[in-house]
């Protein structure tokens, strides 16, 4: 790697540390208000029961002075009952700032699952266009399914997943010209699969974090535990279906590396919903299935008759799996009660109910929506994502098809990066790796007679020597 480019992935590396303190600082700005907040209310608690006795005793004493420390409390009562109003208020001002900034990452991902569509096919300022109007006509169907709808959709199986992989698959329908879909390039080699791994194994230990971050309290406490159970279920269920495709029983890397992250994605919606650890588990096993079949059977059948080429599967790891994610969402909305939620069903689902009247004697919310007018919102938000995602996704590929100066890849330039990365010079190309290259210190027919016996290369950089190996 040269030194510019070091440099450059330090920044980048700094920057997300930066984002991370920063709403670390702001998690802790709120964890204080709340213990701040906590003890306003019991001192407020401490004031009236103060107050009430005094008065009490003045009434029975007929004593005057007692009545006037009564009426102290009470006014210090009001006092500290001003400072929780204004505590309350700073907190939902630090959990709107936070969930502005979760919510930027939702976006960032959903362009990401978008450009899996279009990978190897696209110039980067087509990408960068793609974008452009991808973030907006997200953040519309989002709006509308949130502040009009009132539907909940706290992992982003709807909003996120299902969105990003159709509008990517619609745009991809326009812009993957005939060699795109039969490039002999398009294809992954033994360290490629390697690292791509890690990233799947990161992403699997962090989705419970991705699923729970809007969430609060107890809410936050279920999406971790469902999303669990979800994907360990899927990845289990992914091996073994993996395996049974296989003509010859053995796994495929493909799968491993998508398939086993479906659960995740399908139990987003209802992360947060009390769907009981079966269902969480009921929920990853028909993801793992899913998913697997789609990369199998699914993704070539659509390729060959309708010309849908999707480069990294997202209609397998994130289009079929958000929309089961968003079914399993309207099940579980419908199936919600107060028997099952007692007093939090108000905070899960918000919509569902208004505050009362300033004017009205009753403290508890009013319910203005029941279950399955909330399992028919779900339905429409999950409809109407999917209708925006892709007409959007058509026009945007229209652009991105017909408008000059894009420049558009041409069919030689398909899945290559020498056109747009600058690539290491070394002596010998087919072994090049990050500035450095090998040279075996033995001829090729040694090599060839005694395959498999450990012998020593030597690396080197610029023509000189770096130090040995046994291989």
């Amino acid at each position: 790697m040269r030194y510019d480019q070091y440099m450059e992935e330090v920044k980048k590396s700094n920057l997300n540390a930066q984002r991370a303190k920063k709403r670390a600082g702001i998690q802790e700005d709120i964890t204080t208000a709340e213990k701040k907040m906590k003890l306003v209310d019991d001192t407020i608690q401490t004031l009236r029961k103060e107050a009430d006795q005094l008065a009490k005793d003045a009434e029975k004493k007929q004593d005057f002075t007692l009545l006037s420390k009564s009426n102290a409390f009470r006014k210090k009562a009001t006092e500290k009952q001003e400072e929780h109003k204004s505590l309350k208020k700073k907190i939902q001002q630090l959990r709107d700032k936070l969930k502005e900034m979760l919510l930027a990452d939702f976006t960032s991902a959903t362009i990401l699952i978008s450009f899996g569509a279009v990978l190897g096919k696209t110039s980067p300022l087509q990408l960068i266009l793609m974008a452009f109007f991808e973030v907006i006509f997200s953040l519309v169907n989002e709006f509308i399914a949130v502040e009009y709808l009132g539907t909940t959709d706290i992992g982003g199986s709807m909003y996120v997943h299902t969105f990003g992989a159709y509008f990517g698959l619609s745009v991809s329908l326009l812009v993957t010209r005939q060699a795109g879909r039969e490039s002999p390039k398009e294809g992954a080699v033994y360290h490629s699969d390697l690292f791509a791994m890690i990233g799947t194994l990161f992403l699997w230990i962090f989705w419970p974090s991705f699923n729970s971050a809007l969430g609060d309290d107890d809410q936050r406490h279920r999406a971790v535990l469902n999303t669990y159970f979800s994907l360990a279920a899927c990845c289990v269920t992914t091996f073994a279906i993996s395996s049974l495709l296989s003509k010859k029983g053995k796994f495929d890397m493909v799968h491993v590396q998508n398939a086993t992250l479906a659960g995740g994605v399908a139990v987003g919606t209802a992360a947060n919903l009390m769907i009981q650890p079966w269902g969480a588990i009921l929920i990853g096993v028909v993801a793992g299935v899913l998913s697997t079949f789609g990369y199998k059977v699914i993704q070539p059948f659509l390729c060959e008759k309708f010309g849908l080429h999707d480069t990294c599967g997202v209609h397998n790891l994130h289009g079929m799996p958000g929309i089961l994610g968003g079914l399993g969402g309207i099940v579980a909305c419908a199936l919600a009660s107060e028997a099952v939620y007692g007093d939090s069903l108000p905070d899960v689902f918000g919509d569902r109910f208004e505050d009362p009247p300033a004017d009205s004697t009753a403290k508890a919310p009013i319910e203005v929506r029941d279950a399955g007018q909330q399992a028919l919102m779900q339905l429409a938000a999950l409809v109407m994502t999917l209708a925006i995602a892709i007409v959007s996704g058509l026009f945007t590929g229209l652009i991105l098809r017909c408008v000059p100066g894009l420049d558009a890849l041409s069919d030689e330039k398909v899945f290559e990066d020498e056109y747009f990365w600058e690539e290491v010079e070394a002596a010998d190309s087919s072994h090049a790796t990050t500035g450095y290259h090998m040279v075996q210190q033995r001829a090729p027919a040694e090599v060839e007679a005694e395959e498999g016996t450990p012998h020593t290369e030597t690396y080197t950089k610029n023509g000189k020597q770096e130090g040995e190996a046994q291989v």
